[in-house]
């Protein structure tokens, strides 16, 4: 079969399942299947996140052409590049880096970024719920600000969290609660000003 006659044929599948709807698909399979091993397993795996940056890259390229190719690595890099500090800092696995990256390579850098904000307000509200019913909360916030005085004078000392000061969270579950809170109001049109 010749190239050309390759993408048409493809093109016109995709193009008769309406390729938004294939691409939102995979989007629940990639968060529901991420959401369920960090609520039982604490991590999120390689072998659902690398697919998922293939596929939306791969699709997105098909369905749009180069255009498609161009929004799906610009998300793919702005979901990964998302929460980098967070990573760097020890507080957010690298699983949970690589699902924004597959996500962004899916449904491109606008929909990572506010999904993704949406997933960091409903874990921080989780995080201080716990801190308060652990009694943690004001040693926390002490803690919070050392480390920001400490990047902002030299001379202080970083003293990173321990394992039994932080609250672990599945924060892989919060992302994707916070990409279909993102998604519902996407579909729906919801305004919410």
């Amino acid at each position: 079969m010749a190239e050309s006659q390759y993408f048409s044929l493809t093109y016109t599948v995709l193009s008769f399942y309406n390729s938004n709807m294939i691409i939102d698909v995979f989007l629940g399979l990639l968060v529901g299947i991420s959401a369920f091993t960090d609520l039982r397993y604490g991590k999120v795996y390689n072998w659902i996140t690398f697919p998922g940056m293939v596929l939306g890259i791969g699709l997105n390229s098909i369905s749009y052409g180069l255009p498609g190719l161009r929004n799906s690595l610009i998300g793919l890099l702005t979901g990964g590049l998302f929460l980098i500090l967070g990573f760097a800092w020890g507080g957010i696995g690298g699983g949970d880096i690589k699902l924004l990256a597959a996500i962004g390579s899916l449904k491109g850098y606008s929909f990572v970024l506010w999904g993704g904000m949406y997933g960091i307000i409903l874990c921080g509200l989780m995080a201080l719920i716990t801190m308060v019913r652990q009694k943690v909360l004001i040693q926390s916030i002490k803690r919070i600000f050392y480390t920001l005085f400490s990047l902002l004078i030299p001379k202080l000392k970083v003293v990173p969290l321990g394992k039994k000061d932080s609250v672990p969270l599945p924060f892989g579950f919060f992302i994707a609660v916070g990409m279909i809170f993102h998604w519902v109001e996407l579909t729906f049109k919801i305004k919410w000003v």
